[in-house]
């Protein structure tokens, strides 16, 4: 029994291949941007152990092995190294595999090379395209953003001159800046498609006294932060100076969603020029909580193997709020839309008058947060203040608003409920107030301007009132107790008078004043 266990340590320890626990692995051959999501290795291992090509633990826990990428890239190509333990087994088995990595066959796309030259004062940029295409239009883009277009007939401006012909075109630069150094972007359209190059315009060529610089494509994506509504739509965009290999976006639950400018579901879509452009972008077309969070683009430029990303921040909103209330100033009417920027607001009151934003009647006050140095939390309020309201103003109101990027308007209908507004409470709770303290000094001032026998008859009446109240008997009925001990019971037929009336004091209402 000791030395059947000493075996069994060694073989642990030392990891003793046994022959009857061998496994043949197929070498593996995947699509460059494909999923992955496969056993590898036998059905009943108890144990699994998975080293990609460059060494790094993917797998590692017990049960079969699988095998998930969420998106191959040439990284993946090399000898992958899978440990292994089915039942039976003392020891884990290792073992090699191939993967392959194939690039999906591209259809030939428009190549456009691209020059800078510099001649005499002026620095001119050409951008070109073999001799079986014709150029329709071109247009630059300079690193700021800005762009420049190209026609048949050259254009002649004060710092630029451009003209197109029928296999190149250029643009000049007539004043030559040092803020025109950096990486441009050629837009080349053709009967047959468009091109794109990206001409790099280095320090040198626009003063010779400069020093040269090189700087590398950097990946940025157009807004960092970006919202949305539960079910509506929200964009992400990302860009490069560079034409893209491949691009996706991670989601913050690690979905991964491959973009392609033919990409179209009923959930997301590309946007942008092509991957040929540098572009890269998708919108998400029912936007769910699940997808607030942080996200990323990512893109492999065509050339290189590494990836670059940027990271873009989603909030989803939690629907539209509608207020109408009283405030210090009178009544508000609003509706907020989250974060969603808007384009217009339009109020529609209950008896049929209606009007927009921009056109609000003299008696309402529109609270413009839509343009201006507001946040961004304001962007989506519709808000219209009633200084004088009247009775139609406390009706339902309808709230229209028209967010920018969307085809459609979105539209609320208010409720006004005065007992559940405090500004109204407390404004209703002052005017009492003031109403019953006028009343009391009124009251007060009119008594002073009475004559003196008249104050004199008041006081005195006021006297003979309270003290009528005071000399009222309240008569209880008679309370008997049965075979009490000094209780007199009357005879069956002896009669019992009834309690003599009280005497009504006549005077309170004949006793008048008599005239001066």
């Amino acid at each position: 029994m000791l030395k059947l266990l000493l075996l069994t340590v060694v073989f642990t320890l030392f990891g003793v291949k046994e022959s009857n626990a061998y496994w043949d692995f197929p070498n593996l051959k995947w699509s460059e941007g494909s999923t992955i999501n496969e056993p590898v290795g036998p059905e009943n291992a108890i144990y699994c152990r998975l080293d990609n090509s460059k060494q790094k633990t993917v797998v590692d826990g017990f049960g079969p092995c699988r095998i998930v990428v969420d998106r191959v890239t040439p990284e993946h190509m090399g000898y992958w190294r899978i440990r292994y333990a089915v039942p039976g087994m003392v020891a884990a088995q290792y073992d090699y595999f191939h993967v392959e990595v194939l690039t999906p066959a591209v259809e030939p796309k428009l190549v456009v090379t691209s020059s800078v030259v510099r001649n005499d004062t002026s620095v001119v940029v050409t951008c070109s395209v073999p001799q079986e295409h014709e150029i329709v239009s071109c247009t630059f883009r300079n690193p700021g953003g800005d762009f420049f277009v190209a026609s048949q007939q050259e254009e002649t401006g004060t710092r630029y001159s451009s003209v197109a012909g029928p296999h190149n075109c250029s643009l000049r630069f007539l004043v030559p800046e040092e803020e025109q150094a950096g990486i441009w972007r050629c837009a080349v359209q053709t009967i047959r498609g468009t091109g794109y190059s990206f001409p790099l315009i280095y320090n040198s060529m626009l003063n010779p006294e400069n020093d040269d610089y090189i700087r590398d494509p950097v990946l940025q994506a157009r807004k960092t932060i970006v919202e949305g509504s539960e079910g509506g739509a929200t964009t992400m965009f990302c860009s490069i100076d560079a034409s893209i290999r491949y691009c996706y976006f991670r989601s913050p639950n690690g979905t991964v969603i491959n973009l392609s400018p033919s990409t179209s579901t009923a959930d997301y879509e590309y946007l942008g020029n092509g991957l040929e452009a540098g572009e890269c972008g998708i919108r998400v077309k029912n936007l769910q909580p699940s997808d607030q969070g942080r996200w990323s683009c990512n893109i492999a430029q065509v050339g290189y193997v590494s990836e670059e990303r940027e990271t873009i921040t989603v909030y989803v909103n939690d629907g539209t709020t509608v207020e109408h209330r009283w405030i210090d100033s009178g009544v508000v009417v609003s509706m907020r839309m989250g974060y969603l920027p808007l384009e217009y607001c339009r109020f529609v009151r209950n008896d049929g008058l209606g009007f927009v934003s921009d056109n609000v009647p003299s008696e309402y006050i529109f609270n413009d947060f839509m343009t201006g140095a507001w946040s961004q939390e304001l962007k989506g309020i519709c808000e219209l203040t009633i200084p004088r309201p009247q009775a139609v103003d406390l009706r339902p109101w309808t709230i229209v608003a028209k967010v920018v990027g969307e085809d459609t308007e979105r539209s609320v209908r208010t409720t006004f409920d005065p007992r559940s507004v405090s500004g109204g409470s407390s404004s209703t709770c002052a005017i009492i107030l003031w109403c019953s303290f006028g009343t009391i000094f009124l009251f007060l001032i009119i008594v002073s301007c009475l004559p003196k026998k008249n104050r004199e008859w008041t006081a005195a009446r006021a006297a003979r009132i309270r003290n009528s109240f005071r000399r009222q008997h309240h008569h209880q009925p008679p309370h008997i107790v049965v075979n009490g001990p000094h209780q007199h019971i009357p005879p069956p037929n002896q009669h019992v008078p009834p309690p003599m009336p009280q005497p009504i004091h006549t005077d309170i209402l004949t006793d008048l004043p008599r005239k001066v």
